[in-house]
């Protein structure tokens, strides 16, 4: 596989006829998703796929449950504007349902894509569906892969080559599953809390290899306590 431009194949996956989501996208006069970021990423973030918002809107993340992404980046110090975000499938499917096993077949080739191109030290998946997709799995739990680094294999110009990977829960089940009283308060559950240290050890692993490679210093970023819980109310869900 050759190297090609980010933008170049960003606009190849907007005009994507490879799967019957082309056909739903169009009837719905969606967009689809190719991704949004820095196209130099030491990380590479990859959800399920988009949502309504996401695909009226063209931007992977946008929605509700990106916008709590967003926020819990920010606690780690992480701006969205560091990584690229992409999803495994880049069309939204029918009633935001999982997406088939040959819609994510058909959208691998673009994501192997993405991900030679930008080059990143570093994947994270966000939920299971993502995950499944870049390991070629028949199922995935994340609560069984807690830490757990893979190998995600991607076709290079002359022999493949790996990219270490971690998943984290996706905030939308983080939204969904993760809330509980403490303290009198709706707060977010330990869901959330793996899913920040994993997010933070993958992202302060990256800057460590990266001012190996370049000889710069190691970011200092601005974390906040992982033990402080967060409230509901802390992630800015207003539509």
């Amino acid at each position: 596989m050759l190297r090609r431009n980010l933008d170049e194949i960003m606009e190849d996956i907007r005009n994507c006829v490879r799967c019957p989501l082309y056909d739903y996208r169009r009837k719905e006069k969606y967009m689809a998703v190719p991704g949004d970021g820095n196209p130099h990423a030491n990380v590479v973030l990859i959800g399920e796929g988009p949502g309504e918002t996401e695909a009226k809107k063209g931007l992977p993340f946008v929605g509700k449950s990106g916008r709590c992404l967003t926020t819990l980046l920010g606690r780690l110090g992480i701006s969205r504007d560091e990584l690229f975000l992409t999803n495994a499938v880049c069309c939204r499917p029918p009633d935001n349902r999982t997406p088939a096993r040959g819609e994510m077949a058909a959208c691998k080739p673009w994501i192997h894509e993405l991900i030679y191109a930008i080059d990143p030290y570093f994947i994270i998946s966000v939920g299971a569906v993502a995950a499944q997709s870049l390991l070629g799995t028949g199922t995935y739990s994340i609560s069984d892969n807690w830490g757990v680094v893979h190998d995600v294999t991607i076709p290079g110009n002359i022999i493949e080559y790996t990219v270490p990977m971690i998943s984290v829960a996706h905030p939308s089940a983080i939204l969904r599953q993760g809330v509980k009283e403490m303290e009198g308060k709706r707060k977010l559950s330990s869901l959330m809390h793996y899913s920040l240290f994993y997010i933070q050890k993958g992202v302060l692993y990256t800057d460590y290899l990266h001012a190996q490679y370049t000889g710069s210093q190691v970011r200092d970023r601005n974390i906040q306590q992982l033990a402080n819980p967060i409230a509901i109310h802390d992630l800015a869900l207003e539509e």
